[in-house]
């Protein structure tokens, strides 16, 4: 009886020790931002519609954290110079943490290699280097799922768009995409094209025009927006891609998109958010997952209650 009664004496005095810890941890003092400071989105592209999903998740982080939701500010997509000079603008208006998408890789990881940013950064959809690579679906993995895909639809040969390789992420799909193909029998033609949207769009409708391919890849959203625009005339040529702009889905709907491979965006910029507050140690966060879901989508499925939720997210 003694023991009993011992052993409930230790085992209360244990759940009053945890009481005590908690209590302690929720009252520790948390950081919160000077009138001024903020958190600042730096990405690139050249319209916002581009982010849509991206901002939605920025929104629902900074309604859980407390802070004001940044704008989304845009660097061109070819040029890592002016991403470089808003990064250090921001900074210089009072930001103390970065989100970034890279526009270059490579540009950014040698700047950076001489040029410290001196405040927490968080890099969300493309990366500058293996060990920063960036919240993010895995690359290789969602080439491979799309290229699995065309294969199933019995094509011996697909025109692949080859854009924007000076990102890590689109580096990765690229050489995920041509290997897989090579397995599964199927010939990758590569259609180098210009960086302009205008350019790229004129060539895919030309080339296709005059029976080049009839079966189209872009594996990254600026291109595979310009290539929905070149084909969308042309009944006979099927396109796929990655991508997850409101442009992208709508080509889905409208059917000039045959199949399309994307990752949730809301998340990652939700994830970003969450780990740059956590560096930043402006609230405790909870740890969450880096791991970001992708999917293969084609029209008769895009209204599904599953798929819908993704494509279209809504703050809560």
């Amino acid at each position: 009886m003694k023991r009993y009664k011992g052993a409930i004496f230790i085992t209360l005095v244990a759940i009053c020790f945890l009481l005590v810890l908690v209590l302690q941890l929720n009252a520790e003092p948390q950081k919160t931002l000077e009138p001024g400071e903020k958190i600042s989105v730096v990405l690139y592209g050249d319209g916002a519609e581009r982010w849509s999903s991206f901002d939605q998740g920025l929104r629902q982080a900074c309604n859980e954290l407390g802070l004001s939701k940044p704008a989304i500010t845009l660097a061109g997509e070819n040029d890592p110079e002016e991403q470089v000079r808003l990064l250090q603008r921001e900074i210089n208006s009072g930001a103390k943490g970065l989100i970034v998408a890279a526009s270059n890789s490579e540009f950014l990881r040698e700047y950076l290699q001489t040029n410290e940013l001196k405040i927490p950064v968080v890099w969300v959809e493309t990366g500058i280097e293996e060990n920063k690579p960036g919240i993010t679906a895995s690359n290789t993995q969602m080439a491979e799922t799309l290229a699995k895909q065309i294969a199933q639809s019995g094509v011996t040969t697909v025109a692949l768009l080859q854009n924007n390789l000076q990102r890590q992420s689109v580096q990765q799909r690229y050489n995920a995409f041509c290997a897989t193909m090579q397995r599964q029998g199927v010939e990758v033609v590569v259609w180098p094209i210009n960086d302009s949207a205008n350019a790229s769009t004129a060539y895919v409708a030309k080339t296709a025009a005059a029976g080049g391919a009839g079966t189209l890849v872009a594996l990254d959203n600026e291109t595979l927006e310009a290539a929905a625009n070149g084909v969308q005339a042309l009944a006979k040529v099927r396109l796929y891609g990655i991508g997850t702009s409101d442009k992208v889905v709508k080509s889905l709907d409208n059917g000039t998109l045959s199949g399309l491979c994307f990752q949730n965006e809301f998340t990652i910029a939700y994830l970003g958010t969450m780990q740059l507050a956590k560096q930043m140690g402006i609230k405790k966060v909870p740890v969450f997952t880096n791991e970001i879901e992708h999917y293969y989508v084609e029209k008769q499925d895009m209204y599904k209650p599953e798929m819908e939720r993704i494509l279209f997210p809504i703050t809560q």
